[in-house]
Formats: C-alpha cells, structure tokens, sequence
C-alpha cells in the first residue's frame, strides 16, 4: 500500500488484458463481484472498478490516467494536483484488497478471475478453472472365506490406526504452526464478535480543535481525557463528533487494518477519536490509528516506555524512548519540504488497558507516512516474523512495542525495518 500512495504506473501488462474472453460473461462476473458484500455497501469502489473494466474491455488503455480516472469517476477538478490529492491511488489500491478478499472466499474459485496488478491501472481477466479429473476407476476383488476376511478387517484396522499415529507425529512436528502475525492479532480476535477501530481526525479547515486536543498541548503536559456527560462538550468538540474529517493517510491506515481484519471474519466499528468515549472503549478490544490528532493513542502511550513527543517551537515531532530521554534519533523535521525528509517511524503497541480492562493496539506514527507504515507493518507477516524471532517465550500474552524507521524518497516510503521491541 506504501507504493500504491506513489505514483502509479499507467502501462498496461504485456499480456491482453481481455484476450480470448466472452465479454458478456466477464460483464456478468463484474455483477457477481459489485453485488458482493465486499462493493455492494459503497459508492465510490464500484464506479472505479467498473470504470477500469469498461477500458480494458475495449482496450482503451491510453485514457487511463490517474488525473483521468479522478476527474471522470471522482469528481475531481481538472486541474487537480495528483501530488496534493492521492484519492485515486487509495481508492485503487482498496480495490485491489476488495478484490482479494472476495476470491479468498469459499464459492468463487471456479469464477472469471479480474485483477488490478499493482502498478497499473490496467485490470486483467483470467478464465475460470475447471476440473478435469478422470473418473476413478473401480476394482473388482475375489470372494474370500470368513476367517481370511476377519484377519484382512484386522490388518486393515491396524494399518488405520498405525497410519493415524504416524500422522498425529508428522503435523506436530512438521506442520506449520500459527504465524507470528496471528500470535499477535489473537488476543484481540479472541472471543470477541467486533473490534472498534478508534481513527484520529483532522481539524476543519478555519475551525480551532476540540478541548483536551493532544494536537494542542506541549511535548511534557499531561492531557485530561474528554468529558462524557452530556452538558461537557463544547461546541467544537460537538462538531466533532457529528462531523469528523479525516486525514487521507490516516484512513489509508485504517483501510489496511480493516481490510485484514474482514479475511478474520471480524466485524469492525469504525468510529472518529473525538467520537469515541471511554465507556466506548470498556466495550471490546480496539484499535487506536492515528498519533497526535488521536487523543486515545497519547493517552495510551503516555506511560509506556515508546511514546510519542512533539515541540511546535522546534518543528519537531520524535519517538522518545523513557530509558534514553536525551535519544532523538527517531525524529522528523514536520517544518521542512515532504521532499526533504528522508527517514520516517511508527509505533505498534499491544497492551491490556489498566483502565478498561480490555486489549487495545495502537498504531501511530511520527508523521502521517509513519502512520501508514505501522498499519502496514501491524498486518504485515514477515513484519512479525522478524519481531518473533526476538522476542522472549510466550510473546503473544504479553504486552509489547515494536518501533519501526524506514527510509523515504521524495515523499514514497520505503521498507520498514524493526528498530526495538520492548515486552513486559
């Protein structure tokens, strides 16, 4: 996803795209696919989609701009900066994990395949698979007498048994075991019908932030948590809650989260930070995306060893690391060009909330890239495959941090790479 929020590329794949395909039964697999749970419910990825597959179907592929994509399906203005505004790339690349998800479910293997790879806008069709086994083939066996067919039922008992023994051995010690990604997510998951995803919020242009805002307070200050009670909020804080608006990487976050969190068969309610109250929170599990404009992942990290600081009169937002205050290594200059930055970090967190008794994950980063990343890196395999093979034995009941750096070119991230854990 980090690369899909670069430009992408609009060549088409060397292979035709339709070529050798009933359009009538593609058209029709297009349906099967937008009537889905996975399109059904939204606006904005089923016009995409069935643009894409309208172009490649008459092999328009010159028109399939991203400015072009944006301004005819999107809405978007035609002198739209595709820099400033990434929504076609975001909307392409949930496209493509809706698509994913939809294949991945039970029914759909034998259907007409369509496919958006990554780095084009070009999607591709791949015929459906049929099943061709012979028919098998029968034997005839001879008559046996009673007692060779008592002694052939006891051999074939032993054989069974024998067989089973020798299975039970083999998967225990040659089959693969959870991943370290599911040791990670399974005390969320676990037991739970729904997970709350906590997505932080930006201000309204002209409008001043909420009370409490983590946005608003000094790098040492300690924030008081919104009010509940019915006559606390303020107006703002009221408008915030009926109206949030959301930071395009922060709901790019929350899509990778929430995407994964479907192939798991686990409801999510999404809900805005200045929405969301503590009493929301004692609920279930959840997951706070977003850093200094998302009042519940300061709170959760303000006493944990990793947690996030900024200094406004310095322009400076960094990870600080409680056992090595004067460390500013994992810092950004948030004053300077996107295009001078050349090193961005995140935070994962796993933790039992003293004060709700439930698990929460926060996920949140340095800037609004280092949100990205984490997401990424939180549902990411090989990501927590390299945390496991540091981490202390029976890692996934602990609390934990995992801080990750990645490098950054012209405003496109790189890899992460992990850069501490920290587990108690």
């Amino acid at each position: 996803m980090l690369q899909e929020i670069a430009h992408s590329s609009t060549h088409a794949c060397a292979d035709g795209p339709a070529s050798g395909l009933d359009h009538g039964k593609v058209r029709d697999q297009l349906q099967r696919i937008l009537n889905s749970t996975h399109f059904k419910t939204s606006k904005r990825y089923p016009s995409v989609l069935k643009y894409l597959v309208d172009h490649a179907l008459e092999e328009s592929h010159g028109a399939l701009k991203e400015r072009t994509i944006g301004i005819e399906v999107l809405g978007r203005e035609p002198d739209y900066d595709t820099n400033q505004d990434p929504t076609v790339r975001v909307v392409v690349g949930e496209i493509r994990k809706r698509l994913s998800s939809y294949y991945q479910e039970p029914g759909h293997t034998n259907e007409i395949r369509i496919d958006l790879p990554i780095g084009s806008y070009v999607t591709n069709f791949t015929a459906a698979e049929v099943s061709s086994k012979p028919p098998a083939e029968t034997s005839v066996q001879p008559a046996i007498d009673a007692k060779s067919g008592r002694r052939q039922n006891l051999l074939w008992v032993g054989g069974i048994t024998l067989a089973g023994a020798v299975l039970l051995i083999v998967s225990y010690f040659v089959m693969p075991s959870r991943t370290a990604l599911d040791r990670f997510w399974d005390p969320v998951l676990h037991g739970s019908p729904s997970v709350l995803l906590c997505v932080a919020q930006q201000t309204p242009w002209g409008m001043p932030p909420p009370l409490n805002d983590p946005m608003t307070q000094p790098a040492d200050s300690s924030s008081q948590a919104p009010s509940e009670g019915k006559d606390a909020p303020n107006s703002v804080h009221r408008f915030f809650s009926t109206q949030p608006v959301f930071n395009l990487m922060t709901m790019t976050a929350e899509t990778n989260i929430a995407a994964f969190l479907r192939t798991k068969t686990t409801k999510e309610v999404i809900r805005a930070s200045g929405a969301t109250s503590l009493g929301d929170l004692r609920q279930g599990p959840a997951v706070l995306i977003g850093s200094f404009s998302n009042y519940w992942t300061m709170r959760i990290l303000e006493n944990l060893r990793f947690r996030l600081r900024r200094s406004n009169e310095e322009g400076v937002n960094w990870i600080e690391d409680r056992e090595n205050l004067s460390k500013r290594d994992w810092a950004v200059n948030v004053n300077a060009p996107y295009t001078d930055v050349t090193d961005e970090y995140g935070i994962i967190t796993r933790v039992k909330d003293p004060s709700t008794g439930q698990i929460v994950v926060a996920v949140g980063g340095v800037t609004a890239i280092g949100t990205v990343a984490a997401s990424e890196f939180s549902v990411n395999p090989s990501g927590w495959e390299m945390v496991a093979r540091q981490a202390p034995r029976d890692w996934e009941h602990k609390n934990l941090q995992v801080v990750i750096g990645l490098n950054v070119v012209n405003g496109n991230a790189g890899a992460p790479r992990v850069l501490a854990t920290y587990f108690w």
